[in-house]
């Protein structure tokens, strides 16, 4: 395999170590930049691309950026190598569609960048749970060395140039990955939906734009990057986000409240499905695992963690299994080896559930803002 990732180590922004993980399982910014005086990617020569990833090889070895950081090129690299990068959130799409794109992160996946996607770099970070201050200052650190290196492309009226006019400005997309049963089950997301896009914020899937809702995560992120500052964009998703929380928690307190035979009885049905299926698909596992993060939560269970099912969630997307098998299974053999790894995870865990009566007193230990 040339893609450096151990597919039994899941990437650092799943681990437990994140504030308010209960909410929001990672927060991720991204900036977009082109190296000043070289056409964009979309325009380029393929000399001129292969130029940029030269460089960008060449620059890492002199590099003295904490941690080592790895270069792959997209042209070196498998189709199911590709998927993972897209699975792990390492990549896009588009630049897995690119011959001449390069990728390049470091060994805990946090923080990285996209040669010749559609920019010449995409510049992005990675943390556990609520952090955007933590992300911007992890990309930072990596504009400030590629700014220094390579020169970017700016305009004093329209500030940082791109290829997509959406990008204009500050290039600067700001996300967090929320988990939002309680609004979900109680009929209350759609006027949550509704106040974000009155403030310029826009809610994609679970792996951002172009993807779809799965399970009950929803990914949030600014629209706009033009005419704002870095400082004020991060405010008003910090500002939503924080609100965000406060209605998820209190929408999960009213259901365990209110609905609580209902709502454990789903939460216990996912658990008997993922540790007894002998077929699963994906969308299903995704649905299983995020009504089973609701109960982890809500102290349903014991000797099962919500870094774990975080983990589990992105171990068993398709790319992942077939890779670990080394060949693309039929879809029925991809399921039912999901459900065989899904069991083995909780296998031990048959007596470990609470039998008590549902509390709802909260796992503070995975809310630590370590």
């Amino acid at each position: 395999m040339n893609l450096p990732i151990d597919l039994n180590d899941a990437p650092a922004w799943t681990s437990r170590h994140g504030s308010d993980k209960d909410v929001v399982v990672s927060s991720r910014l991204r900036f977009a930049r082109n190296i000043s005086g070289v056409p964009f990617p979309l325009k380029a020569e393929d000399d001129v691309k292969e130029r940029v990833l030269e460089r960008v090889s060449e620059t890492l070895e002199e590099w003295d950026l904490q941690g080592p950081f790895h270069f792959v090129a997209m042209d070196e690299l498998d189709s199911l190598e590709k998927e993972v990068i897209q699975e792990r959130r390492l990549g896009s799409p588009e630049l897995t569609g690119e011959a001449l794109g390069g990728l390049v992160f470091g060994g805990d996946e946090s923080r990285g960048f996209l040669v010749n996607e559609e920019d010449h770099f995409r510049i992005q970070a990675l943390r556990s749970g609520y952090a955007l201050a933590e992300v911007r200052e992890d990309a930072q650190e990596l504009e400030s060395a590629l700014d220094r290196e390579f020169g970017f492309a700016s305009d004093d009226e329209w500030g940082y140039l791109t290829s997509c006019p959406t990008n204009l400005g500050t290039g600067m997309r700001g996300s967090v990955l929320l988990h939002v049963p309680g609004l979900i089950m109680r009929d209350e997301i759609s006027r949550v939906l509704k106040a974000v896009a009155n403030l310029g914020l826009t809610v994609r899937g679970y792996y951002g734009e172009g993807s779809e809702s799965q399970g009950f995560y929803l990914q949030l992120s600014n629209q706009v990057t033009l005419g704002r500052s870095v400082e004020n964009l991060l405010e008003s998703l910090s500002r939503v986000t924080e609100r965000i929380i406060e209605k998820e928690r209190e929408a999960r307190q009213n259901l365990f409240e209110g609905e609580s035979v209902e709502v454990e009885d789903q939460v216990h049905r996912s658990f008997g499905v993922l540790k007894h299926a002998r077929t699963l698909g994906s969308s299903e596992a995704l649905k299983c695992l995020s009504r089973v993060r609701l109960g982890v939560d809500a102290g349903l269970f014991d000797g099962v963690s919500l870094t774990e099912i975080d983990q589990l969630t992105m171990t068993v997307q398709p790319a992942h299994l077939n890779l670990s098998i080394g060949e693309r299974l039929s879809s029925e053999d991809r399921d039912a080896y999901r459900a065989r790894v899904i069991r083995k995870r909780f296998e031990d865990d048959e007596d470990e559930e609470t039998s008590g009566s549902g509390s709802t007193e909260r796992v503070e230990t995975e809310r630590s803002d370590d």
